[in-house]
């Protein structure tokens, strides 16, 4: 695939992503989908339940049966609504085009979501150093420090690279991309604030009517 292609689409996505979207779209547009579904669900699902103080080992075991799901799930809403704002604005992309321009580019961020679960346990190992050990304190300070540089960089990476695969499909400059994935954004968010509301309002009237 990688000879046809002409290159790592894992590599040149990060650093041309028009490119390498264009030619991943034209060859196949639903190409290595599972398995960055598999990678992005247990990353992120893992880093949502360490940061909800599961156990790690049940945080564990959660994540590898539940990857798959929790990616496909995630990528294809994301860029449901990311493509309907973008019909509005006269995007040109197809919605398979445009799921490949999101789930293209997180390849960064599987790297965001290691170095957050590498913060959280040099987090929850600092709180077993003693005062006493000041040396040992300062270098858990200076290492995570570090990591929150690197994850700043990340994201502003990750944000910009899919900002240029996003108007790669969907024939816009990159401006008008950033337009689409905010509006899509704030849709997606107040959609999911109106319904977890309406769950919480409905589970509440149960409860005091029965």
């Amino acid at each position: 695939m990688n000879k046809e292609l002409g290159f790592n689409p894992f590599l040149k996505i990060l650093v041309k992503p028009r490119l390498a979207i264009r030619t991943l779209v034209a060859y196949n547009v639903n190409y290595r989908f599972l398995p960055l579904c598999a990678i992005y669900g247990f990353l992120f699902l893992l880093q949502t339940l360490l940061n909800y103080g599961t156990a790690f080992f049940i945080a564990l075991i959660l994540s590898l049966i539940l990857s798959i799901p929790v990616g496909y799930v995630y990528f294809n809403i994301s860029s449901l609504f990311i493509f309907w704002i973008g019909k509005l604005i006269k995007g040109k992309g197809s919605f398979k085009q445009v799921r490949a321009a999101t789930y293209w580019t997180s390849v960064p961020s599987l790297l965001i979501y290691l170095l957050w679960i590498t913060l959280m346990i040099l987090n929850s190992q600092e709180l077993f150093v003693s005062e006493g050990h000041k040396e040992s304190m300062q270098i858990f300070t200076i290492i995570r420090g570090i990591i929150s540089l690197i994850l700043l960089v990340l994201s502003i990476w990750t944000f910009l690279i899919f900002l240029h695969a996003l108007a790669e499909v969907q024939g816009f400059s990159a401006w008008l991309a950033f337009l689409n994935a905010f509006l899509g954004g704030l849709v997606l968010s107040m959609s999911i604030f109106i319904t977890t509301f309406m769950v919480a309002w409905g589970i509440g009237a149960w409860v005091r009517l029965s």
